[in-house]
């Protein structure tokens, strides 16, 4: 079976996603600076994984994608 549909398009590199995210991204950076972007990133990546942890320790039977 092939395509039928004609092109498909998208404004951004994220696809049929929004630009949205990209404009979020870049004000983040351009209000906190570069590094203060990476500390938060960092933070909300230690948030996340402590929240895994926690999951997986206390409720066994639901699975946490990694």
């Amino acid at each position: 079976m092939s395509w039928n549909g004609g092109f498909y398009a998208t404004p951004t590199m994220a696809g049929s996603r929004g630009g949205n995210v990209i404009a979020g991204g870049w004000a983040a950076i351009m209000k906190t600076g570069y590094s203060g972007y990476l500390e938060n990133a960092k933070l909300i990546l230690t948030a996340c994984s402590s929240l895994k942890k926690a999951v997986r320790a206390e409720l066994p039977e639901i699975v946490v994608a990694t």
